[in-house]
């Protein structure tokens, strides 16, 4: 009788940790699945276009739509997630916990759009951020081409001037939000690049307009046919353009195959702005 007592504790013993191994796998392996489930990722309506182009991106979870990513789902993971490009400063946030007054929330931003100015290959990179650390990263490709006559136009397609300007939107560095309008002059058109004003002072905004415009336009056409210092420069800017801005002096030309573009001083005593001028080269 004694042998048979025996025997049954042994079984009960085998049986119970035959469970608990069972339930320790399956738990395991649940986890694992829900973290390899969970990849947060970032994605563009398209992966190439053009300088000046609106890119749309939003972020989501793996490849499915983003309906399956939840607010709470960041919130038990992450602290803040942010937004960056390679070669550029500057950063957006897209998530973000917040804590005040003992109540705790987050804010999310599911989409947005920016601009590229310049061509070329960009990362763009979506960081994950817990206590301070990076725990989780997505890194996009994005290629930007200069394929138009001048930026973001095409000399054919301007057949009469704009009511208002365009602008185009830099999330990552406001200081720099490049806006255009297109011109005619009898039967030439033309294009009015300046930059949108954010700073109060306005002889601080025009210093600050002039270096910023001139280093953009010398970054994709190199360095001005015409300088600052060039004798002829006036006589030239008189002589190339076809429109003339009235009270306008010019700082550069640059003349391309397809443009001449020139930096504008425009000063009187109702305005003044720093403006890029260009029309087509013929």
């Amino acid at each position: 009788m004694k042998l048979i007592y025996a025997l049954f504790f042994i079984l009960c013993i085998i049986s119970c940790t035959s469970e608990s191994i069972t339930d320790d796998t399956t738990e395991t392996i649940t986890t694992d699945q829900k973290e390899t489930e969970f990849e947060l990722i970032h994605l563009a309506n398209e992966n190439k276009g053009n300088v000046f182009h609106l890119f749309t991106f939003h972020i989501a979870l793996n490849d499915q739509n983003v309906s399956s990513l939840y607010q709470s789902d960041l919130e038990q993971r992450y602290d803040s997630v942010t937004w960056s490009i390679s070669s550029q400063r500057g950063s957006i946030k897209i998530f973000e916990v917040e804590k005040a007054h003992g109540y705790t929330g987050s804010k999310l931003l599911w989409q947005w759009s920016h601009t590229f100015y310049v061509p070329g290959q960009y990362e763009t990179y979506l960081h994950a951020y817990k206590n301070n650390e990076i725990v989780h990263s997505d890194t996009l490709t994005v290629d930007v081409v200069n394929e138009k006559d001048f930026l973001m136009y095409n000399w054919a397609e301007i057949s009469s001037a704009d009511n208002t300007s365009i602008g185009f939107e830099n999330v990552i560095n406001n200081n720099f939000n490049l806006c255009a309008i297109r011109t005619t002059y009898e039967r030439t058109p033309g294009i009015e690049l300046f930059l949108w004003q954010n700073i109060d002072d306005e002889d601080t905004f025009i210093q600050y307009s002039e270096h910023e415009l001139y280093n953009y336009i010398s970054s994709i056409y190199k360095q001005p046919t015409y300088d600052r210092n060039a004798i002829d420069l006036i006589e030239k800017y008189q002589e190339l353009f076809a429109h003339q801005e009235p009270d306008a002096v010019p700082y550069a030309i640059w003349l391309t195959p397809k443009n001449i573009i020139t930096l504008l001083k425009k000063e009187n005593e109702e305005i003044k702005r720093v403006l890029v001028y260009a029309e087509p080269a013929e």
